[in-house]
C-alpha cells in the first residue's frame, strides 16, 4: 500500500479530471446534508413537528413524539390515516421535510371502524438538551473528517479503496441525519432523497470494498468473486430500497402488501453483508506480517466501533426512534474508523502529507506577502498620490519586481519553513543530494557501496540498507550492507522471488507482497521491506534491498522516487565503470556492518 500503490485509469488527464470532478460533487452534497443536519440539530431557522414520528405505508401510526400535540390528543399509536393528497403534505408527515411552525395538514384518521376527520397544526419543535446537541455536534466534525481524509485519499491515491472509503464516510450522513429542515422547497427534497438513498446504498458497498480490498487493493480467490459482485448488489440494494422509501410517498396503503415484506429481507440481509466484509478484513489482517500488520491493527480498531455504532443504529431505528444523548454518542463509534484509518496513512505515510502542508505554507506565505504590498500601494497612492501619473509606472513596474523575484523568494521561504516545520526532513533532503553528488563523481562501482548502503540507511533513518549485484549464475551476491549482522543471507538464488521480480519493467517491489519468507535475514524493522533493481541498458546488474524506518513505519512515496533516482544514477555508473564481475566482487568483499566498521565478506566461488 505504500510502494505500489495503484493509480488505475488515473494516469491519462481524462480520468483525472473525473476523479477530481467526482470528489468535487461528492463533496458539495455530503457539505449539503451536514448543513441540513446541523440547521435541524439546533433548529435555525426554527421548525415545526406534527408530533407523529413514524406512518408505515398501510397508514398505521407506529411512533408519536412524547409530550407533542398529538400526544395529548385522542391520536393513539395503531391509529390508520389516509395520508394527504399532496406530496408536499406526505413529505412533512411521512417522508423527511420538516413544516413549518404552524403549518396544517388535514387527515382522516380511522379507529377501529370510526373514522374521523382531523387538522394537524405543527408545533414548534422542542429543542434538544446540551448533551445532545453537543453529542450531535461531535458527530457532524466527525463526519467532516471523515469527509476531509476520503477525499485527501482519492485526489492522491485514487483507487477502489480509498473511494470505498470516500463513499462509505458520504453515505453514512444521511440515515444518522434523517430529516431536511422546512426551507428546504419541495421541489428539491425528492431528488435530494433519492440522492441521499443511493449514497447510502454505496455506502453499504464501500464498505464490504473495503473490508475485501484493506490495505494492499488487491483481492484473490473468493474475495475476488464477492468484489465482482458488488455492482449488482449496488443495483438491487438501491431499487429495492427506494422502492421502500418513495411507496409511501407516491402510492400509499397499496404499497404496504410488498413493503414489509422487502424491509424485512433487507435488514435480515445487512449481517450477511457485515459478516463477509469483518471475515474477509480479519482473514487479511491474521495473514499479514511485519508492516502490513502494524497498519491494519488501528483500522481493526476503527472497524469494530464501526460495527457496534451501526448495530446501535439499526437498533434504534427499528426498535426505539426516541431521539435522546445516549443515542448520539452510541453513534460516536463512526468517527473512530476515519481517524484511525488517518492515523495509518500519516503513522505509516501511505500519502507525504509533509510536502502538501509545507507547499500550502509557502505559497500561503507568498499570498500574504503579494497582498501586503498591494494594500499598501493602494493606500499610498489613495492618500498620498491620488490621480499621480507615476501611479500606473508604479503598479506595473512593482508587478515587474514581484514577478522577477518571485522564484528567488519562494525557494528562500521554502528552505525557511522546511528549516522551521519539517527540519528532519529538511536534514534528509540536504544528505540525499549528498549521496546524489557522490553517486554522480563515482567512477567505480565500489564507489557505489557506502553511499546506497551506509548513505542511504542514515539519511532516511533506515534499519538496514544491503546492495546484490549479480553473479555468473544469474543470482545476486551481497557485495555491501548495513544492519545486516553476520552470516546474513549472501546469495540470491536466480529462481528466488526477488531475483524473478528484477526486470526493466520493476522500479521497485513491495517485499510483503511477495512469498518471500527467507529466514537469514535481519529481523524486526530491519527486515527488507522493498527492493528496488538496478539497470544498465535494460540489464539487471544489482538490486538494493531496504528494510524501514527506525520507528517502524515504511518508505513513503517521495522517498521511493529518490530512492530511484539513485539506482538509476547507479546504472550509469555499472555502464561506465571498466572492471569485470570478478573485480567488482573483489571490491566489495569488504562488507559495512551496522557497527560502522567494515569486515570481510563472502566472496563468490
Amino acid at each position: 500500500m505504500t510502494i505500489a500503490m495503484p493509480l488505475p485509469a488515473s494516469h491519462t488527464k481524462f480520468w483525472r479530471v473525473v476523479n477530481v470532478l467526482g470528489v468535487v460533487a461528492l463533496g458539495l452534497f455530503s457539505v449539503l446534508l451536514l448543513f441540513f443536519w446541523v440547521a435541524v440539530t439546533f433548529n435555525v431557522p426554527a421548525s415545526g413537528d406534527y408530533g407523529i414520528e413514524n406512518v408505515d405505508a398501510s397508514g398505521r401510526i407506529t411512533t408519536i413524539e412524547h409530550g407533542s400535540a398529538v400526544d395529548k390528543s385522542p391520536i393513539h399509536i395503531g391509529d390508520r390515516i389516509e395520508l394527504p393528497s399532496t406530496v408536499h403534505d406526505r413529505l412533512t408527515l411521512v417522508g423527511p421535510l420538516m413544516p413549518g411552525i404552524g403549518e396544517r395538514v388535514s387527515l382522516t384518521i380511522q379507529q377501529g371502524n370510526a373514522r374521523r376527520k382531523v387538522t394537524l397544526v405543527a408545533d414548534a419543535t422542542v429543542p434538544g438538551t446540551l448533551a445532545f446537541r453537543l453529542s450531535q455536534l461531535v458527530l457532524q466534525i466527525g463526519f467532516l473528517n471523515w469527509l476531509i481524509v476520503g477525499a485527501a485519499l482519492v485526489l492522491l491515491r485514487p483507487s477502489r479503496l480509498t473511494w470505498s472509503f470516500f463513499v462509505l464516510g458520504v453515505g453514512m450522513i444521511w440515515p444518522i441525519a434523517g430529516s431536511y429542515p422546512s426551507f428546504v422547497p419541495t421541489d428539491w427534497v425528492v431528488p435530494i432523497l433519492v440522492l441521499s438513498i443511493i449514497s447510502c446504498m454505496a455506502a453499504l458497498m464501500g464498505f464490504l470494498i473495503f473490508s475485501l480490498r484493506f490495505p494492499s487493493d488487491a483481492v484473490s480467490g473468493w474475495r475476488r468473486r464477492v468484489d465482482a459482485m458488488t455492482p449488482l448488489l449496488f443495483i438491487v440494494y438501491s431499487s429495492l430500497t427506494l422502492g421502500v422509501n418513495l411507496a409511501p410517498i407516491f402510492i400509499g396503503p397499496s404499497a404496504a402488501w410488498w413493503e414489509d415484506p422487502v424491509s424485512t429481507a433487507l435488514v435480515c440481509s445487512l449481517p450477511i453483508i457485515a459478516i463477509v466484509a469483518f471475515a474477509s478484513f480479519m482473514g487479511n489482517y491474521r495473514s499479514s506480517q511485519g508492516l502490513e500488520r502494524e497498519r491494519m491493527r488501528w483500522v481493526v480498531v476503527g472497524l469494530s466501533c464501526w460495527a457496534v455504532s451501526i448495530t446501535c443504529w439499526a437498533w434504534f431505528f427499528f426498535v426505539s426512534s426516541e431521539y435522546s444523548a445516549a443515542r448520539s454518542l452510541s453513534y460516536t463509534g463512526f468517527i473512530v474508523l476515519p481517524l484511525t484509518v488517518a492515523y495509518a496513512v500519516i503513522r505509516h505515510r501511505v500519502i507525504d502529507v509533509r510536502f502538501v502542508v509545507s507547499r500550502a505554507i509557502v505559497y500561503a506565505a507568498i499570498a500574504a506577502v503579494v497582498v501586503i504590498v498591494v494594500v499598501i500601494l493602494d493606500w499610498l497612492f489613495s492618500t498620498r498620490f491620488t490621480n499621480s501619473r507615476l501611479q500606473t509606472a508604479a503598479y506595473a513596474g512593482m508587478a515587474l519586481l514581484l514577478g522577477l523575484s518571485y522564484n528567488a523568494a519562494r525557494q528562500r521561504i521554502e528552505r525557511a519553513v522546511d528549516s522551521l516545520f519539517f527540519r528532519q526532513w529538511r536534514r534528509t533532503k540536504e544528505k540525499a543530494e549528498v549521496i546524489s553528488a557522490l553517486l554522480r563523481h563515482a567512477t567505480a562501482t565500489s564507489d557505489l557501496y557506502q553511499p546506497l548502503t551506509q548513505g542511504l540507511a542514515e539519511a532516511f533513518s533506515l534499519e538496514s540498507a544491503a546492495l546484490f549485484e549479480q553473479a555468473d549464475d544469474g543470482g545476486y551476491v551481497r557485495v555491501a550492507a548495513w544492519g545486516w549482522p553476520q552470516g546474513s543471507l549472501w546469495h540470491i538464488l536466480p529462481n528466488d522471488a526477488i531475483a524473478e521480480r528484477a526486470n526493466p519493467q520493476t522500479k521497485s517491489v513491495d517485499i510483503e507482497k511477495l512469498p518471500w519468507r527467507e529466514p537469514e535475514v535481519p529481523m524486526g524493522s530491519a527486515r527488507p521491506i522493498a527492493m528496488f533493481p538496478i539497470f544498465n541498458m535494460k540489464v539487471s546488474v544489482a538490486i538494493l534491498l531496504l528494510g524501514a524506518h527506525h520507528n517502524a513505519t515504511a518508505l513513503d512515496p517521495t522517498e521511493v522516487r529518490e530512492i530511484r533516482t539513485f539506482c538509476a544514477d547507479a546504472g550509469f555508473v555499472y555502464g561506465r565503470a571498466s572492471v569485470s564481475r570478478a573485480e567488482r566482487v573483489d571490491a566489495g568483499n569488504a562488507v559495512i556492518t551496522a557497527g560502522g566498521g567494515f569486515q570481510a565478506g563472502p566472496r563468490v566461488p
